[in-house]
């Protein structure tokens, strides 16, 4: 009989775990729907037919309420409002974060600043969050400056921690003529312009006709020609230039045999020689700066790199296209038809390289183009391929004017290291001391004061310890990996309070 009570109360137990799970994850049931609504950018109204759908399952799912999509909605902000209570403690919890900034409008054309936060976790890991979505009522410096201190001071934030800020080249806070690179460039050369103009009526003329459009990958693979669709170029994607360019450079012969035919107005325009290189050119140059763009796109990206990198772009820019390439005297100025060659311009095997090989004359391959025989639109072409590159370079300059001090962090990079100790003994002394001085100062910007954030003296002391420790264990350690080594490892931290500081400093930047 006692057996038989025993074994009926743990059967009650177990139904009542049940029904308490069962009940747990009914409840739970909407807020996941609704999250995974939100994280898909799925319309709310769609809630309520999820939900059903769920319930023809036999999902768990306990009330008939809150099945509409002004449920949805609340859910959706609740949840956001705990997921921004948690980023604000990581963020407390940081010795120093940034704020990330674009700009977008909606569909009323008023000016929004969307707000992202970095930070580190532990002391080491640098990491991103959203913070959030706020309005502009106008594009200045200053009004920009205001929202982004209001929303900090909202949230007491600890504003002298603030060590880093960053746009991505929106026009309305950096000024149009500080915009990125290239677009801005690109926005302001009647060349660039036009030909843009022409890719996206080639692109619009072949897109919306099925049957043209199966017309043109017919000749593409007659001419064993890569099948590549055409696209438009986008203001708010400027890397779109750099794809719908190439395609169409890609595709130039057949575009053009089809066009001739039946789009005449197209292959006028299309068939000038001016137009065809300054096209190839256009697709070079953008094809380099949108790898360079990638590079900074990634999850992390090493600051002490950066002035390399621009450094290295700009001089192949100088190289490729400003720079006149070296001439044999000896060297045939002008082909069988009278017609100058083509110099040896651009990188190798790039589409200046092919352009060389597909002109012949008055022709592109087969095709007959239109073309000057005392080279005038060669000369027209040239000027736009110095003028273009001259703007992209000191566009360039203009925008990374500030991280020369954030180059010389790179001594902290043991993988950037000498490794003979002869040339290590005086590796970065120069560098340490101007790091020292930087951060062993106090800095102020309006009504945010930071006090001075390493000691000049016991950085430079730190750094020369640091070099031998680096040689001995963190030879291929990057700016991450000292970090984490000197943040986790309390013997570290002691010895290179300073050191960890300013890798910091970059992590977040």
């Amino acid at each position: 009989m006692d057996a038989f009570l025993l074994e009926g109360k743990e059967g009650i137990q177990n139904s009542m775990k049940r029904a308490e799970n069962f009940k747990d994850e009914a409840l739970f049931t909407p807020f996941r729907v609704a999250y995974h609504m939100a994280k898909k950018n799925y319309a709310f109204y769609g809630f309520t037919d999820m939900i059903s759908l769920l319930q023809d399952c036999r999902v768990p799912y306990s009330t008939s309420l809150y099945n509409d999509d002004k449920a949805c909605v609340e859910m959706v902000y609740c949840m956001g409002k705990c997921l921004m209570s948690s980023t604000l403690k990581k963020v407390s919890r940081s010795p120093f974060f940034g704020v990330l900034i674009d700009e977008s409008n909606d569909i009323s054309k008023h000016g929004h600043l969307i707000i992202y936060l970095s930070y580190l976790i532990d002391d080491c890991i640098p990491t991103y969050s959203f913070y959030g979505i706020v309005h502009v009522s106008d594009g200045t410096a200053k009004s920009i400056f205001n929202v982004v201190l209001d929303e900090l001071k909202k949230n007491d934030f600890d504003l002298p921690k603030l060590i880093a800020f960053g746009s991505n080249g929106c026009s309305t806070m950096t000024g149009s003529e500080n915009a990125l690179a290239v677009s801005s460039v690109a926005k302001n050369s009647d060349i660039a312009i036009t030909l843009e103009k022409l890719v996206n009526s080639i692109a619009t003329h072949f897109n919306h006709s099925n049957k043209r459009l199966a017309e043109l990958r017919i000749t593409q693979e007659d001419l064993a020609c890569p099948i590549l669709r055409l696209e438009h170029t986008f203001d708010v994607r400027w890397l779109s230039r750099a794809s719908a360019i190439g395609k169409v450079c890609s595709s130039l012969d057949t575009i053009l045999m089809h066009t001739k035919e039946k789009a005449p107005s197209l292959f006028d325009d299309l068939s000038k020689f001016e137009n065809i290189y300054c096209l190839f050119f256009l697709a070079d140059i953008l094809k380099g700066m949108s790898v360079v763009s990638k590079l900074f796109q990634k999850e992390f990206v090493d600051v002490t790199t950066v002035s390399a990198i621009i450094q290295k772009e700009i001089n192949l820019i100088q190289q490729y296209y400003i720079d006149p390439p070296d001439v044999d005297e000896n060297e045939l100025i002008l082909d069988t038809s009278g017609y100058s060659f083509l110099r040896e311009y651009g990188p190798e095997k790039g589409f200046l390289f092919y352009l060389r090989g597909a002109i012949r004359g008055k022709k592109f391959f087969d095709i007959e183009i239109e073309r000057d025989i005392f080279g005038m639109d060669l000369m027209c072409a040239l000027e736009f391929q110095v003028s273009f590159p001259k703007k992209v370079i000191t566009s360039l300059q203009e925008r990374f004017v500030d991280n020369s001090i954030l180059s010389k962090l790179g001594v902290l990079v043991p993988s950037q290291h000498p490794l003979l100790e002869k040339a290590l003994r005086d590796y970065g002394k120069s560098e340490a001391k101007e790091i020292a001085s930087f951060y062993g100062k106090m800095k102020s910007l309006e009504i945010i004061n930071s006090a001075a954030l390493t000691d000049e003296d016991d950085f430079i002391s730190e750094f020369h310890s640091f070099k031998q420790q680096a040689a001995i264990r963190w030879v291929r350690f990057s700016l991450p990996d000292v970090a984490t080594a000197i943040a986790c490892n309390a013997t570290w931290r002691d010895s290179y309070p300073n050191i960890l500081i300013v890798c910091q400093i970059a992590l977040v930047q």
